[in-house]
């Protein structure tokens, strides 16, 4: 949607007038840019900015005008990212996943009992299977 108005400044209240410094004569093009739909063209961060791209008299002593007008907004902070889970951690959720518990679960017990802890467990865990293979297995 776009609306204009026009206004000259001789138009304007004598303190508005004063302010302005400029002469009575100067026509004041006012305007409302909307996007169509529900989208906005701008955010509340947005810098505007105008640019007169083009300004010409006509032959019926009107003038034509383009301006460019543009918003410039900021940079979104790139998200954070999480930080990366080490081996040691997925190692450790694989554990707790491996006997039953959700991934969520087991991240939460990882961060209760930590990474060293649970790594021990399952050091201890194997150190258990070894010795019952070993023990099946004995030379004659």
């Amino acid at each position: 949607m776009h609306t204009v108005t026009n206004k000259r400044v001789a138009d304007l209240n004598e303190n508005v007038q004063k302010g302005l410094k400029l002469p009575p004569e100067t026509h004041f093009i006012e305007g409302t840019l909307e996007a169509d739909g529900s989208t906005s063209l701008a955010s509340e961060k947005a810098k505007l900015s105008a640019r007169v791209i083009s300004l010409t008299r006509t032959a019926s002593g009107g003038i034509n005008y383009q301006l460019a007008i543009y918003a410039d907004e900021p940079q979104t902070v790139a998200e954070e990212k999480a930080p990366e889970v080490s081996s040691d951690e997925k190692a450790c959720i694989g554990y707790f996943t491996s006997k039953g518990y959700s991934e969520d679960e087991a991240k939460e017990h990882v961060k209760t009992f930590g990474v060293a802890r649970v790594l021990a467990k399952i050091k201890a865990e194997l150190d258990d299977k070894l010795e019952t293979v070993v023990a099946g297995k004995k030379k004659d």
